[in-house]
């Protein structure tokens, strides 16, 4: 499940955007500053044959493209798993405004310390999905995130 990344505008040399594509999405790195800082690597990614916008990798920007490639990874590994759940209950309350993909387990960039669902401070790459009301953080003791493992925080 190796994602091959090589550059999205052969025509451009000095571009910096990197692209792969899996069997069903298709994953973009960039190296761009935001808001005059520093330049990282922002990871995204979006079905592959659907025109909806892309959504960025949790933890975006890295400070390195190994980082982004390797968030790209876990990212595929996580959508694989969780590919039969794409869909939101209709109980979820998850309001319309809402994006579906965030009732999900999904990774993370915690900076801040908050609180798991066992009362725990968590912190660094965490999973995290929103119940309709807030946020529910869980620490990673697993890649697989359907793995019970995962779930004991």
């Amino acid at each position: 499940m190796a994602l091959n990344f090589s550059r999205a505008a052969a025509a451009l040399s000095s571009s910096q955007i990197w692209r792969a594509d899996s069997d069903e999405y298709t994953f973009s790195i960039s190296r761009e500053s935001r808001n005059g800082s520093e330049p990282g690597f922002v990871a995204s990614w979006r079905f592959l044959h659907d025109e909806t916008p892309a959504i960025t990798v949790g933890g975006s920007p890295f400070a390195t493209f190994a980082e982004a490639e390797e968030a790209c990874e876990l990212m595929l590994m996580h959508l694989s798993i969780t590919q039969g759940d794409m869909t939101m209950p209709t109980d979820a309350g998850v309001t319309s405004g809402t994006p579906g993909w965030t009732g999900l387990w999904h990774l993370w960039w915690v900076a801040v310390p908050r609180r798991s669902m066992t009362g725990r401070l968590v912190r660094g790459h965490v999973w995290r999905r929103h119940d309709g009301r807030k946020w529910t953080y869980m620490k990673i003791r697993s890649a697989y995130p359907n793995s019970l493992d995962g779930f004991a925080s």
